[in-house]
């Protein structure tokens, strides 16, 4: 699946804008391709992804942890929070996040360390 929707990841971070990706400039990361402005945007991801992709690697953070449910979330439900991107499937999904979002970006650090710590050590 295309990340973002074919946004550029390194724009929205580092400037908070929507700028179209360029299918040139594609990169795989953790199942999802995404698409950069430019070559150096694509450098620039490439040396830390996981700090330009979105939280959960794009996933709702609520359903996955309210419901241990992995559901991609929309770009359309998508908000800042701590300098980071999150997705969300819906906009109830999107409102509980509002509603209390340290909550949700706390669990969601954690089961993204847990999950990581997990993978090394195999």
């Amino acid at each position: 699946p295309i990340g973002l929707d074919g946004y550029c990841p390194v724009t929205l971070k580092q400037e908070q804008r929507w700028a179209i990706g360029n299918r040139q400039w594609g990169v795989v990361h953790r199942g999802r391709t995404y698409l950069f402005s430019s070559e150096e945007h694509k450098r620039k991801f490439y040396a830390n992804p996981d700090h330009f992709s979105p939280v959960l690697w794009g996933l709702d953070p609520v359903i996955a942890l309210e419901r241990r449910q992995l559901v991609a979330g929309q770009r359309k439900h998508g908000v800042f929070y701590g300098g980071r991107v999150y997705l969300f499937a819906t906009e109830q999904s999107l409102q509980r996040f509002s509603d209390n979002p340290e909550q949700y970006a706390g669990g969601v650090h954690q089961a993204m360390k847990t999950a990581l710590t997990d993978t090394i050590s195999r």
